[in-house]
């Protein structure tokens, strides 16, 4: 199934091609920086620091929480694979295109967008799917998705809901949102203040947010619920210690822990599965499977 081609952004007509990001109508090209599409001009990134994406492409690929974190999310494409054997995948928010690189590797055709080029700078060096450069708003396919994915993005935006709905626009009817957002409100400190976050969620509100922008969730379970005590006794200690450099809260625990609550995150995972799917009751992570509606 081919990838949806993006709508030119000077003449909002035709189509521009993948290899050539030509459009088929006026002519007009983007603009390609180190391997990235520039579909809108955005530059100001003072609100996510180059050291902070540098530091999280130094350890995304070590990390517990982004490594199980992916596992989830190729176990939740491999489900739809089951029936839609070529699905189209958008990832809105990629970041550095840590979970598009993922997916792709499933065989999917995938595109990621962010706002931050410099990510997807970093991204494009390992990553083989088209990345984008412009807002959820901004951008404009001339064919719809089977798949979007949010992974984490939600919780820093004032207007959740209206990302919500704009994402249906780039979804086919029927067509499968998944998406991740930080869990329990409770666990709310400075970590989630100095990442921007606005809120976290529990089930009940993240799956209103959902039904009122048009999907009806299909599966729901938070993640992580072996880390809950782990988590908690954190933001304690955060709250009463010295205010952190934004990088200092990515890197990984120590090595030994690492590997421990690595091999528990996965066995969360299988454990799931062989409960057919059945979803935990707590964590600190929300993961939810939905589809649109109509």
């Amino acid at each position: 199934m081919a990838t949806p081609e993006l709508t030119c952004n000077a003449c909002h007509d035709g189509s521009i091609d993948w290899n050539t990001l030509t459009c088929s109508s006026c002519g007009h090209t983007l603009a390609v920086e180190d391997g990235v599409i520039m579909y809108s001009d955005i530059r100001n990134e003072d609100d996510y620091p180059e050291e902070m994406t540098d530091a999280l492409v130094g350890v995304q690929d070590k990390h517990f929480w982004h490594t199980s974190r992916n596992l989830w999310l190729r176990a939740c494409m491999i489900d739809i694979m089951r029936y839609n054997p070529h699905p189209t995948f958008l990832e809105m928010g990629c970041g550095t295109g840590f979970v598009t690189h993922a997916i792709e590797k499933l065989g999917v055709d995938a595109v990621g967008s962010d706002m931050y080029a410099y990510g997807l700078k970093l991204g494009a060096t390992y990553t083989d799917s088209p990345l984008v450069s412009a807002t959820i708003d901004q951008l404009a396919f001339r064919d719809n998705f089977d798949v979007v994915g949010l992974f984490d993005v939600i919780e820093h935006l004032d207007d959740d809901l209206a990302a919500l709905r704009h994402a249906t626009t780039y979804l086919k009817p029927g067509g499968h949102l998944l998406i991740t957002v930080p869990a329990m409100q409770g666990l709310w400190s400075r970590f989630d203040e100095d990442q921007g976050h606005k809120r976290r969620y529990n089930r009940d509100k993240l799956l209103t947010v959902l039904q009122q922008a048009g999907f009806e969730p299909e599966h729901t379970t938070y993640l992580y619920s072996f880390a809950l005590p782990m988590v908690a006794l954190q933001r304690l200690v955060v709250q009463r210690t010295p205010k952190k450099k934004l990088h200092d809260y990515l890197r990984p625990p120590a090595a030994p822990i690492n590997s421990i609550l690595k091999q528990l995150a996965v066995l969360e995972l299988r454990l799931h599965y062989a409960l057919g799917k059945r979803a935990y009751p707590f964590g600190t992570s929300l993961l939810c499977v939905a589809k649109m509606k109509g």
